[in-house]
């Protein structure tokens, strides 16, 4: 099984090349208590299996950040994109401050 590729923020932009079968994990940072979220604007889902962010905040204190992390598994051959919003849901897209984008290549 090829390795998983881990990404952050300072991915952000990049194109990422991906064999058939192979992971690649996103975590990005972010504060629950601003109401403010990571999810999931775009992805291929002709390329890309991607399950859902699963947040992970070490401390209980109020105020304090954690991440989140998604994960997608190349499934078929091709390029597209992988596009994420941090956004308080409830008040619509108007309140997306900040987005990560990969385009990610996946080869046979």
């Amino acid at each position: 099984m090829p390795e998983t590729l881990f990404l952050t923020e300072q991915d952000n932009g990049r194109e990422v090349s991906l064999r058939s079968g192979q992971e690649l994990a996103v975590s990005l940072s972010e504060n629950r208590t601003t109401g403010y979220r990571w999810d999931l604007e775009e992805a291929d889902r002709n390329l890309l299996e991607v399950r859902q962010g699963e947040a992970s905040y070490p401390s209980a204190a109020v105020g304090s950040g954690g991440r989140v992390q998604w994960t997608a598994r190349a499934i078929a051959p091709g390029t597209g994109r992988l596009r994420f919003k941090r956004w308080r849901p409830w008040e619509g897209d108007k309140s997306a401050v900040e987005r990560f984008e990969l385009v990610v290549r996946v080869d046979p």
